[in-house]
């Protein structure tokens, strides 16, 4: 299995993240639950942040893949504060700091799942050897 498809599931998933923050706000469903948005931002960050690391673990590059938790953390915590400014042409949409820390937690705790986690270590090695 060729190193690209390894990147495909980041990508897909941050054209998801992208389309969802372009929703005016009016047509989003609210929860009246204080703060829960932020639980929202971390969850869909942490998933991205798994996603990053199986993109750069399964990088071409051995220098790349030593530093793919930085690399992640970078990317990820670039890409949220990108989709924060976005945000600001959306109607009924806004720019947050607390969502860009949200996201940036996110994006943390999901490369730390991502290192910690042994399926996912499984799963790695068995497409590794499939090659």
């Amino acid at each position: 299995m060729t190193k690209l498809w390894f990147k495909i599931p980041a990508v897909l998933y941050a054209a998801v993240i992208f389309l969802l923050s372009s929703i005016p706000q009016q047509n989003i469903m609210q929860v009246e639950i204080w703060n829960f948005d932020k639980v929202e931002h971390l969850f869909e960050y942490s998933i991205f942040g798994v996603f990053l690391m199986l993109a750069f673990v399964n990088f071409r590059s051995e220098k790349v893949t030593r530093n793919a938790v930085l690399i992640s953390l970078i990317i990820g915590i670039l890409y949220a504060g990108t989709d924060e400014i976005h945000q600001l042409y959306i109607p009924g949409r806004f720019c947050s700091v607390y969502d860009l820390i949200a996201d940036t937690i996110g994006v943390a705790l999901g490369a730390y799942y991502f290192t910690k986690s042994k399926w996912i270590a499984r799963i790695n090695s068995r497409l590794e050897n499939s090659r």
